[in-house]
């Protein structure tokens, strides 16, 4: 099957689940943090460290995750069941996250991330791999994963802008309309998706496995590739997710209101330019495409740097469009790119091992967000930069925040970069492996 044989109406029910899973980790890295430290009593040290060891935690669910999704068996599907079931602690762990209380204690806080990213875990991974499973074709999966992050998009664009204008409304804040929208996010998307889409069956077993299925997944140099390529990129944006709203606010002195509008337009810009890395990527091939984003990502946090203080106009048509093109490929490719490594591996073992693939995709890019929350916490700290708003830093503190936010974001995009140098699994490679799978099923029948 590939993308062309998908109507655009299935290809938008299928991958509207990536809505509310993306604007739950941009509103967990970036809104989420401001308030607890700044609203709820939590510190710096207390947020750093908590999203830090949630997220390594739950690095260690996601092979046995990937493994029973795989030999999963339903009526649903493979993968469809797995998405409604982890919309439950999802909401649980949005409403606990999102509305908590006044005073914010350390077991509270653990507690409540630890409930959000286990339904997101769940969610995130099965949609990926149902997704991956659409399509056998190298070009078209880049068409199916620029839906996927149009919906990335539209779910970030839409827990930006809907809670700011329902701010104060029925007595709720910003905060509060934000958890709200990600609920109703998680609601019509999970129906749409395991509901009314039409999804390809799976086409092998399973594997089993757990933990050494899942570290013997790196035994294939396309994965390992993949791989770093991915906890570079995820650390590069990670790191300039936490400390955005700082930089923006403290060093080029614009309001939280700039920000927001800057986000919009970085994050409408991303949308828009989608089916132009799906193009891009079809024509010079996914790994050079990726490196092409990794420049772009390097140059746009760059330019960042390079923003008069206090000139909207400048951050609004500048940084903000060429930060938002370079976002979708960095963010669509890895995925697009682990979809053809599945086939790799599927032909390697004779077994279906999407799901297992994807939970060592997730598991790389929680590592990355639970470092770059960690770093760029903990680097402030010992810069000696204060969050509170109105705080009078020290120029150094100033100096320092700058670093952070320009200066790592760039040579994390450059290591991903070298890391997608002599890939091995080019489009030509690909085509061999595709053969020599329906050769196999072939005799299988």
């Amino acid at each position: 099957m590939t993308a062309a044989n998908i109507s655009a109406k299935n290809l938008a029910l299928l991958t509207a689940v990536a809505a509310p899973l993306a604007s739950l980790s941009l509103s967990l890295t970036t809104i989420l943090p401001q308030d607890l430290t700044r609203n709820h009593g939590v510190t710096l040290a207390q947020a750093g460290f908590a999203f830090m060891i949630i997220r390594l935690t739950d690095i260690a669910i996601d092979p046995f995750l990937g493994s029973l999704m795989d030999r999963t068996r339903s009526r649903l599907g493979r993968y469809q069941i797995w998405i409604l079931g982890g919309s439950l602690p999802l909401g649980v762990g949005v409403l606990l996250c999102f509305f908590p209380p006044a005073q914010v204690s350390f077991p509270y806080l653990i507690f409540a991330l630890a409930t959000a990213y286990l339904g997101f875990s769940i969610m995130a991974l099965s949609h990926l791999a149902l997704c991956a499973a659409q399509t056998d074709d190298y070009a078209a999966r880049g068409k199916v994963f620029a839906w996927w992050q149009v919906y990335t998009t539209i779910g970030l664009l839409v827990a930006m802008l809907l809670p700011k204008l329902l701010d104060g409304r029925l007595g709720l804040d910003l905060v509060q309309w934000m958890g709200i929208t990600i609920l109703g996010l998680i609601t019509t998307s999970t129906l749409a998706t395991v509901f009314l889409s039409k999804a390809g069956p799976a086409k092998a077993p399973g594997a089993h496995g757990g933990f050494k299925a899942y570290l013997g997944l790196f035994a294939l140099p396309s994965t390992r590739r993949v791989m770093l390529a991915e906890l570079f990129l995820g650390l590069s944006a990670g790191i300039a997710a936490v400390t955005g709203l700082m930089f923006i606010t403290s060093v080029k002195h614009f309001t939280i209101g700039d920000f927001g509008s800057q986000l919009v337009i970085y994050f409408l810009v991303g949308m828009i330019s989608s089916p132009a890395w799906a193009w891009i990527s079809a024509r010079m091939e996914k790994h050079r495409a990726l490196m092409l984003g990794a420049i772009c990502l390097s140059l746009s946090q760059l330019i960042f740097l390079l923003v008069p203080p206090g000139n909207l106009l400048f951050l609004l048509l500048v940084p903000a469009v060429f930060g938002g093109f370079s976002y979708t490929s960095v963010s669509m490719l890895p995925r697009a790119m682990l979809a053809d490594v599945a086939d790799e591996e599927r032909l390697l073992h004779g077994s279906d091992r999407t799901a297992l693939l994807f939970a060592l995709l997730t598991g790389i890019f929680k590592l990355g967000h639970a470092l770059s929350v960690g770093i760029g916490f903990l680097a402030l700290d010992a810069f000696g930069y204060v969050p509170a708003l109105g705080a009078d830093n020290s120029p150094a503190a100033l100096t320092g925040l700058a670093v952070v936010y320009g200066g790592f974001t760039t040579v994390c995009a450059m290591i991903a970069f070298c890391a997608m140098i002599r890939y091995p699994l080019t489009g030509r490679r690909h085509s061999e492996i595709r053969a020599a799978l329906e050769k196999l099923d072939g005799a299988k029948a």
